[in-house]
């Protein structure tokens, strides 16, 4: 419901807003301490809680399937004792690094280990044996399944109210209801999910932060805090050759609550004075009642830095600047021993070596 319309209902609750870049961190972290256990660790995003895929190798090769769905050879894999006992320690990792409580499924399939994590309560872990999953899926709701509206819909008057009802349908009734969506949708009610775990790459991000000795109001202060904030991120993109097109800036306020800004960047970048500007502009919109006691600032969504060709001889508005901040870009990222300035020495000299003197680069 609206949040207006709950606040008139319920007065004396505490609402927590919406906090996405501290969601996406607390999930980051989680798939960190899970690429412990195996590489493949696929993010399945808010549904409505965070869902993390794993591929456990001593699950595979699985039971086998006819082309049907059905399970063809259900006997045990002679690892699943070691089940629980891996469920125990991905457990005890998720609580103890990532300050988690998870709730574990595991299954022979992406759906099947979906559905036994969302059926236990935190801290709980559900093992669904081979062979087993359309036995275990069966009495359980059609609610579990990807359903959009319609399906939803069409499915309830159809009288399918459970997953092993749509399961035992004919499936050449199912493709002339819904088609290939129904035959997607009937083999997950039969438990089988062939789907390959994806792994996940984490996003490339550079941040900083800093502490404030007290709360602190005055913008023009902020303002070279985020001075020395910047060079030191912008310090971090050159040296890795990359530059940013995200940039987010959550400040902490005395009063215990966070503010949050973000800004997309049109042309991608590294330079500290623009990131410092953009900071700037971003805290006088802000207008923040309470004091600052801590900034943060993150650049997402990074690029490899690209070069662009400047012409030398047709003299534009700026281009000495630009070629400047070029210069200190690539010096920063190769070192001072690949570029030279060159001086003139002697006009009168008809050797090249002789007019001209190479000097060094020195850092910027």
């Amino acid at each position: 419901m609206p949040l207006p319309q709950a606040r008139v209902l319920c007065p004396q609750a505490r609402y927590v807003l919406l906090n996405q870049i501290r969601y996406q961190r607390a999930l980051d972290t989680l798939l960190g301490v899970l690429a412990g256990f195996t590489p493949h660790v696929e993010s399945g995003g808010f549904q409505p809680a965070a869902v993390v895929y794993l591929e456990l190798p001593f699950l595979a090769p699985g039971p086998k399937y006819r082309q049907d769905g059905l399970a063809a050879s259900p006997g045990v894999h002679p690892k699943w004792a070691e089940a629980a006992e891996v469920a125990q320690r991905i457990g005890q990792a998720v609580r103890e690094k990532a300050g988690l409580e998870p709730a574990i499924g595991l299954a022979g399939g992406k759906f099947p280990a979906y559905v036994a994590a969302a059926s236990v309560e935190s801290n709980k872990a559900l093992l669904v044996a081979p062979g087993q999953e359309a036995v275990f899926l069966a009495p359980l709701p059609i609610d579990f399944l990807p359903l959009d509206e319609e399906t939803a819909r069409r499915l309830q008057l159809l009288g399918i109210h459970t997953l092993g009802q749509l399961a035992n349908l004919p499936i050449s009734a199912i493709l002339a209801q819904f088609g290939r969506q129904g035959q997607l949708l009937h083999q997950l009610a039969r438990g089988y999910d062939k789907r390959p775990v994806l792994s996940h790459r984490p996003e490339l991000t550079e941040s900083v932060s800093r502490q404030l000795n007290g709360p602190v109001v005055n913008q023009a202060v902020l303002e070279a805090i985020f001075q020395v904030m910047t060079a030191d991120l912008a310090t971090h993109l050159q040296a890795r050759g990359l530059v940013s097109r995200q940039l987010k800036l959550l400040l902490h306020l005395e009063d215990g609550t966070t503010h949050e800004e973000q800004i997309v960047m049109r042309q991608p970048t590294s330079n500290p004075e623009r990131l410092n500007r953009i900071l700037g502009e971003l805290v006088a919109q802000a207008k923040i009642g309470w004091g600052v006691t801590e900034l943060e600032v993150i650049l997402a969504d990074m690029i490899p830095a690209k070069g662009q060709q400047l012409d030398l001889f047709v003299h534009q508005a700026g281009q000495e600047g630009r070629l400047h901040e070029v210069l200190k870009d690539l010096v920063a990222r190769y070192g001072t021993n690949c570029f030279y300035r060159i001086s003139l020495t002697s006009r009168e000299a008809r050797l090249p070596e002789r007019r001209f003197r190479l000097q060094k680069m020195e850092a910027p």
